[in-house]
């Protein structure tokens, strides 16, 4: 390709034309969609240890290898109402939902920053965030496979976008490098350092039944979210965790509060038919939280510190600065 093809591709939607930006917006939602298919699958089989290639998606109830036409995302739940076509077993909205999710998260990647190398970064880097999330809410866990990923992509592409060079379109500094390996090892160190204090805190804290508030075999946050916060920093860099944190903690206390008076976290049963194990009363997994902090933080964290930060008397222009 010439320079004027790579210059136009690298243009964002938002200075094309018109009819151009939506056709570019509309095959990344496709794009997405199609990987947030692949999502479902990943988010069903990989707490389960199942290979997430063979076989291929099936029903199930009848288990019923799911025909192509029938695995167009969002359109095929629509057309079939829901419901596998052969034996009527309704089928989740999530399974729509977590494809909408992707479609939207690839083009509002392409929206940000055209069809570049950053964009394919953002977009990988909230697919895998939006699996982990989605475990996370369905087991309590994370998959070791997923934060590792999430880990590499962002040290690897922020090497590949290194050795681009800083002049050209997506390309970064060296320091960009670096400073996403402190975030990533910081971070991860930073909210274990938090695990290991608050669950000794809370062992020593009785409850009204005068027991410990944290079991001896217990802790106070699953060894899962400091994983999950050093994948991210390996993404965003140091710069962007505080906010990160600080997004997570806001929307997981609204959140849980609310979840708390409304009592739907009483009484709940095992996790699944295969894991008997059942939450304790008012407990939020808080990946989820990390993930939703960490996008907030990948979409509007540059305009907080340019803007919202010297309104609060730090960063350039500001009373302590």
């Amino acid at each position: 390709m010439d320079a004027d093809t790579l210059s136009w591709l690298a243009t964002p939607p938002r200075e094309l034309p018109t009819v151009v930006a939506a056709c570019v917006l509309a095959i990344a939602f496709c794009f997405g969609a199609l990987w947030g298919s692949f999502l479902n699958v990943v988010i069903a089989r990989v707490p389960r240890r199942i290979s997430v290639v063979t076989p291929r998606s099936r029903c199930p109830k009848c288990e019923k290898q799911i025909a192509a036409y029938d695995n167009v995302p969002i359109l095929s739940w629509v057309i079939l109402r829901a419901r596998c076509r052969n034996c009527g077993v309704a089928i989740s909205a999530r399974y729509p939902f977590v494809e909408f999710l992707g479609g939207l998260s690839c083009a509002a990647a392409v929206a940000r920053f055209g069809l570049t190398v950053a964009a394919l970064e953002l977009t990988v880097f909230i697919l895998v965030l939006i699996a982990i999330s989605f475990i996370d809410l369905d087991t309590f866990t994370v998959p070791i496979s997923l934060v590792v990923a999430l880990g590499v992509t962002g040290l690897g592409f922020g090497v590949v976008r290194f050795l681009m060079g800083p002049e050209a379109n997506g390309g970064v500094a060296g320091s960009v490098v670096v400073d996403r390996l402190i975030g990533g090892v910081g971070s991860g160190l930073m909210l274990s350092a938090v695990v290991v204090t608050a669950t000794a805190v809370l062992r020593r804290v009785k409850g009204k039944d005068g027991q410990p508030r944290v079991g001896p075999d217990d802790t106070a946050m699953g060894w899962g979210d400091p994983m999950i916060i050093a994948g991210i920093g390996a993404n965003l860099g140091w710069q962007l965790m505080p906010l990160t944190l600080f997004l997570a903690s806001v929307a997981g206390s609204v959140v849980g509060l609310a979840l708390k008076f409304s009592g739907k976290l009483k009484n709940r049963g095992p996790i699944s038919e295969d894991d008997p194990w059942i939450p304790p009363d008012d407990a939020v997994p808080f990946g989820p939280f990390l993930a939703l902090g960490g996008l907030l933080a990948a979409f509007f964290g540059d305009a907080f510190h340019e803007r919202v930060l010297p309104l609060l008397g730090f960063g350039p222009g500001g009373l302590f600065s």
